[in-house]
């Protein structure tokens, strides 16, 4: 797949991230320029999360467990809510990943192409307005069009052979488009918050829109704070995602919130010098 650019769009800031994460490793940190280093994985550890384990740092563990507790004690139905779909990820885990990603987003841009050039279609889909649920439900793959599952089962994750079906004169064209779709959810391996150990995707298969809100608001108070924002985006190239949550400890995270600023922003204006 295509590299992304070596230079960042801000000077020097992987000294800074690197300069953060001396002085505290829960600070460790990337944006779309520069890797990780290989998570240690003495600092892992298995939690087990309505029957299914994921790998944590061990860090992070006592506060997720503080979090779930809290929102149950809120809340009932945030039980189910509560789901961990993903922690820590090795490094062919997230090839794989992008990998999966690019043979759907072919499929679903192919198909968005098809409905923006069938005038009754393109007319539909204008008159409907897409809720925060149904977005959600969308993007966890909760919901395909029967279309969509149809050239899934067919293709059965081969994107070349999908290709191979295309129209020529719009295939390159697909093929870019595809990838700039998986650049803005996926970061590359190496470059996900998700290889550090310390970031959650939550929940996946149970969308509960109250639990996000929820967490916005009171998530900071456990340590946990939203890595994929608006504003990060110009640092890490990934779309806002309201799911995946970065542990970075209490003082840091009721910092950050204080401020009302990114974890970049946090990194490379310094601000961490005032709580450690």
């Amino acid at each position: 797949m295509k590299e992304l650019p070596k230079k960042s769009l801000v000077p020097f800031d992987q000294e800074k991230y690197e300069a953060a994460a001396r002085i505290d490793p829960l600070l460790i940190a990337c944006n779309y320029s520069f890797s990780l280093p290989e998570v240690n994985f003495d600092d892992l550890e298995e939690f087990e999360n309505q029957g299914k384990p994921v790998l944590l740092h061990k860090r992070m563990i006592p506060a997720i467990k503080e979090l779930f507790y809290a929102a149950v004690d809120v809340d009932a139905n945030f039980q189910k809510a509560c789901k961990i779909s993903s922690g820590y990820r090795t490094i062919e885990q997230l090839e794989k990943l992008r990998t999966d990603r690019y043979f759907l987003k072919l499929l679903e841009t192919y198909l968005e192409k098809q409905e923006e050039d069938d005038p009754v279609k393109r007319m539909q889909k204008s008159m409907k307005k897409m809720s925060e649920q149904e977005r959600l439900i969308k993007y966890f793959g909760l919901r395909k069009s029967p279309e969509l599952v149809e050239l899934e089962k067919k293709f059965a994750n081969d994107s070349e052979k999908f290709l191979a079906t295309v129209d020529p004169s719009i295939k390159e064209w697909l093929k870019q488009a595809a990838l700039k779709k998986v650049d803005q959810s996926v970061p590359y391996a190496g470059r996900s918050d998700h290889h550090t150990g310390l970031a959650v995707d939550l929940p996946h298969t149970i969308v509960n829109v109250e639990f996000y809100q929820w967490l916005e608001a009171k998530a900071y108070h456990y340590g946990f704070i939203r890595r994929y924002t608006e504003e990060s985006r110009e640092y890490t190239r990934v779309d806002p995602e309201i799911w995946h949550w970065r542990y970075v400890g209490k003082n840091h995270a009721e910092k950050i919130h204080e401020l009302g600023i990114t974890l970049d922003e946090y990194i490379i204006n310094k601000h961490y010098k005032a709580v450690v």
